[in-house]
């Protein structure tokens, strides 16, 4: 069981409750006005063979490093967890040091990718083909390539590196600058993830949850994604980290849709009565 496959079982406890609590009308406007205002933005679309998979994994330490300014190495994150189960300590400080000299945005990507990879292995799981170009593009080197020229170009993940790098590049344009902290937890989880089979949400920065969305779809936003969050929210039943805001992040469209739980739920007299009772929802997913 997970939260994604509770979702997608209307018959689901959490699906019930939430549709519960956001009315359908209600759900279908706040979809319907997300949708609108992305299918106004330029996207920057991947190559027809990235894998697109593999590009949301590694976006997401890509923003991370962006906003922070460094690559969450000292915290106790799915990737360094998978670090720690297959890589020796003087193989792990090798790699934080040559992460460290990432500067053009193909260096920035394979560390992303790096990322990614360890966070794989974190819940178990371990892609071989991406293994390999990282094999040679960065743990058999002793210094990272500064472009793409200088990867291994018969690889069939170049273009995958190559649209990683391209998303990458969009953040020097400021749109995510908004957005900068030094208190931004990844992989955070909540009183209630047990219920759900350990769910955990990609990142909480002050009382905001953050997700990240790679789609090339101009309207990409479902119902899924808006119940997904939700669920973060009421998983959260004691407030261990006081959500009052969600945020989701669009790289390809190069904007940020950000909301107070209030607009979520459309009326603020509404919201407030759910406040009250998030302990009692919470009972109800368990009994």
């Amino acid at each position: 069981m997970s939260l994604t496959s509770e979702l997608k079982n209307l018959d689901s406890k959490i699906s019930k409750l939430i549709d519960s609590i956001i009315p359908a009308s209600e759900a279908e406007k706040f979809i319907t006005d997300h949708n609108k205002i992305l299918s106004n933005a330029s996207i920057i679309y991947p190559p027809s063979d990235s894998d697109l998979l593999t590009v949301g994994g590694a976006m997401s330490h890509a923003f991370y490093r962006q906003v922070t300014g460094n690559w969450g190495f000292d915290k106790p994150t799915m990737a360094i967890r998978g670090m720690d189960r297959t890589m020796s300590t003087s193989e792990r400080f090798k790699f934080f040091a040559i992460a460290e000299t990432a500067k053009t945005q193909v260096q920035k990507a394979l560390i992303a990718l790096v990322m990614a990879y360890y966070d794989g292995v974190g819940r178990g799981r371990s892609d071989r083909e991406l293994k390999k170009v990282l094999e040679a593009n960065v743990f058999s080197r002793k210094t990272l390539p500064t472009s793409m020229p200088e990867l291994e170009q018969s690889h069939p993940l170049l273009n995958t590196i190559w649209d990683i790098a391209n998303l990458i590049e969009s953040f020097h344009l400021g749109w995510v600058d908004g957005l900068k902290s030094d208190d931004i937890h990844v992989n955070a989880t909540f009183t209630g993830s047990h219920i759900v089979g350990g769910a955990d949400a990609q990142m909480i920065s002050n009382g905001m949850l953050i997700d990240i969305k790679t789609s090339r779809l101009k309207a990409p936003f479902t119902k899924k994604d808006l119940y997904q969050q939700f669920a973060y929210w009421l998983l959260d039943y004691d407030n261990q980290w006081n959500i009052n805001e969600v945020v989701w992040i669009y790289p390809r469209h190069q904007m940020f849709l950000r909301y107070q739980m209030p607009q979520i739920t459309a009326l603020p007299e509404r919201s407030k009565q759910l406040l009250t009772s998030k302990t009692n929802d919470r009972k109800l997913l368990v009994h």
